[in-house]
């Protein structure tokens, strides 16, 4: 197992939010492990985020792979899942396109980067993330014990 530190977790958010930035803001949902450090550095397609080597497990919709993606703390260190869409400011605030960044390790410790495109400096960082999406994505990791299905969305 390669355990990652709290700070190590926010770095490697922070690193990977900033990779994934040129590819747009209407990117489909895409899933990407961090691989350990021992694995062999001839895996092709990997992308590289603080250091480290992201490789990309599934793309599309989220609700739909969350389902089946399922990993081991032997094949990656860390899931992410880099989300783009839309967010608006309540009551009735104007719309803009936001993308998410969320990294979970086995332990269940997660950290979020969001940015918006309208705040092209503001990136919020956050360890204090819930919700079903979530919830959807700590689901993936395969413990010792038979994993269940993920929870309801």
């Amino acid at each position: 197992m390669d355990h990652l530190s709290d700070d190590d977790l926010r770095r490697l958010t922070v690193a990977l939010a900033a990779v994934v930035r040129p590819g747009g803001w209407h990117e489909p949902p895409r899933l990407y492990g961090l691989l350990p450090r021992q694995t062999s550095p001839r895996r092709s397609g990997a992308l590289h985020a603080g250091g480290r080597r992201w490789l990309r497990l599934a793309e599309g919709d989220p609700y739909a792979f969350l389902d089946t993606v399922r990993v081991s703390e032997g094949d990656a260190s860390a899931l992410a899942l880099v989300v783009c869409g839309w967010a608006t400011t309540l009551p009735f605030g104007p719309r803009s396109r936001v993308r998410s960044v969320v990294v979970v390790t086995p332990d269940r410790r997660q950290c979020t980067a969001l940015e918006r495109r309208d705040d092209p400096g503001g990136m919020v960082v956050d360890d204090q993330g819930e919700g079903p999406m979530l919830r959807a994505l700590l689901s993936a990791w395969i413990t010792d014990q038979l994993a269940g299905p993920p929870p309801a969305a």
